[in-house]
């Protein structure tokens, strides 16, 4: 399907007014138990409450065959709580999951049992191939168009699944999680620690994932990796979605996080001190798979397996709506915005989007562009003097999938642009992110939506008997008798701001 006709269909299937609704998930892993309530609105999930007990339910199992006793003691207490909270907050839609540690377990049944009756719900008691499916699943939800492959670092496994077309094959699990590796190997040498790793994975047969040049890193002990590397670097945005390294620089900060340890990890502020422990076995587990699979491309997610638990429970038409045209419309909506002038700019300013011109290229720049026009109202509620600049960080870190780093970058721009057309409340950090090129048509969209904003007063009725379109090197501002008390001062002002950052001229005409 061609681009354009993709776009056509896919936001014939995105609902502006999309409802929402809520669903919690209970993880019970072999490190932690974690409950994540989501809000769902069509295809974006948003995490509005989270909370994990650090119950230790795999530790020392490698020897024991057992759970620990300590861990489900703790376990248990927090999921009555859990309980508690998805009560208290009304939500009736409840899935759990249990993976590694109760999976192996001798006692693993006995313990769901216990679970069930704490929460209310039968634990799912995942397989390593379906732990594996969900995981890659969860960085779909993420982002639909992932291709390669997801590695799913948990506290007793490592999952791999390969995601291709939106499909996700070949899921494999392996006892290679640093509390597995930790217990089998206390004392030995890295040499005989990475012998281990890489028997493991030739018993799962990894060699077949050779053929991606991409790997996604889930998991909670490869987050704060990527997020050392974020410091290292000096990253401009802090959200761990989307951060992208290149193999060689992956492996790279795998070696460092194997040789220096948590001494060095400890010194980087983010790094959540509950993994400084197993953080160096987690370097040496991706630094083999990384060498293994010689892949060129690494990406972190912070979508896994309970966003993976939501994705598989969604409906086919959020399935296939854009979590990032959805969350900027779910954004813009908490304080009154019209839901339906996203849409209504999209439409308006279509004519003249050439003028905008490319920034990452056709499909790209078609999803960000919906995607601008529903967050062009995202700060109408605020005061005027801060709109630019708090517009600004929301978008950096707004909690929305669908979007790599500098794609990010460029929405940011643009949403600073539509509130201060002299882009004064930028960060230059942020903008080197973006080529020239990119940096141009962020600041013509935001132009652009300044201009239709201040044309309509942000309802989207008006826009209906206003044109603007391109025509003989101008941009032309045409009003029928009904809109032109509409076209005043500050819009022509607008106007000529924006065709002259076209290199167009600009005039007004009747209908």
């Amino acid at each position: 399907m061609p681009p354009d006709a993709a776009m056509s269909a896919r936001a014939q299937i995105d609902d502006d007014n999309a409802e929402a609704r809520s669903m919690a998930v209970v993880d019970i892993g072999s490190n932690s138990v974690r409950l994540v309530i989501f809000r769902i609105v069509g295809g974006a999930s948003f995490a509005i409450l989270n909370e994990r007990v650090d119950a230790g339910l795999g530790r020392d199992m490698s020897e024991t065959g057992v759970l620990s006793k300590d861990g489900r003691k703790r376990a248990l207490g927090g999921i009555e709580r859990f309980r508690t909270l998805i009560e208290g907050r009304g939500v009736s839609d409840v899935a759990a999951v249990a993976t590694a540690a109760v999976r192996e377990a001798s006692d693993g049944a006995e313990f769901c049992k216990e679970a069930q009756k704490a929460l209310g719900v039968q634990p799912r008691v995942l397989s390593g191939a379906e732990e594996a499916r969900i995981s890659a699943l969860g960085v779909l939800a993420g982002e639909r168009r992932a291709q390669g492959v997801v590695g799913d670092l948990g506290g007793s496994s490592l999952e791999l699944a390969a995601i291709k077309s939106g499909q996700v094959k070949w899921g494999v699990s392996m006892p290679a999680g640093p509390l597995a590796l930790t217990n089998n190997e206390e004392g030995d040498k890295q040499g005989k620690l990475r012998k281990r790793i890489d028997s493991l994975f030739d018993d799962a047969k990894v060699d077949r994932y050779k053929r991606f040049d991409t790997l996604y890193l889930v998991g909670g002990s490869w987050r704060n990796l990527a997020v050392a590397e974020m410091h290292r670097t000096g990253h401009p945005i802090s959200v761990i979605q989307g951060f992208e390294m290149s193999g060689e620089a992956a492996k790279a900060l795998a070696v460092r996080a194997a040789r220096e340890g948590a001494g060095y990890l400890s010194q980087v502020p983010g790094v959540s001190s509950r993994r400084l422990e197993t953080l160096p076995i987690a370097g040496m587990v991706l630094e083999r798979l990384i060498s293994r699979l010689k892949v060129q491309r690494v990406v972190a997610s912070a979508y896994g397996l309970r966003e993976g638990v939501v994705y598989e429970l969604m409906t086919d038409e959020e399935r296939e709506a854009d979590p990032l045209i959805c969350g900027m419309a779910a954004l813009a909506r908490r304080f009154g915005a019209d839901p339906e002038l996203g849409r209504a700019l999209q439409n308006w300013l279509e004519p003249i989007r050439p003028a905008i011109g490319e920034a990452f290229g056709e499909e790209t720049d078609r999803r960000l562009f919906a995607a601008a026009c529903r967050m062009a109202d995202i700060s109408g509620w605020r005061h005027p003097d801060h709109r630019a600049q708090l517009s600004f960080d929301e978008i950096l870190a707004a909690p929305i999938g669908g979007l790599a780093h500098r794609e990010r970058a460029f929405l940011a721009r643009v949403v600073s642009c539509r509130y201060d057309g002299n882009h004064a409340y930028e960060s230059e950090d942020v903008t080197r992110l973006l080529s020239p090129r990119a940096q141009g048509a962020a600041f013509r969209l935001g132009l652009a939506l300044r201009l239709a904003c201040t044309l309509s007063g942000r309802a989207h009725e008006l826009l209906d008997g206003v044109k603007l379109t391109m025509k003989s090197r101008a941009l032309i501002l045409t009003a029928s008798p009904a809109r032109r008390r509409l076209v005043n001062e500050l819009v022509q002002k607008r106007l000529q701001r924006l065709a002259e950052a076209c290199n167009l001229g600009a005039q007004i005409a009747e209908d």
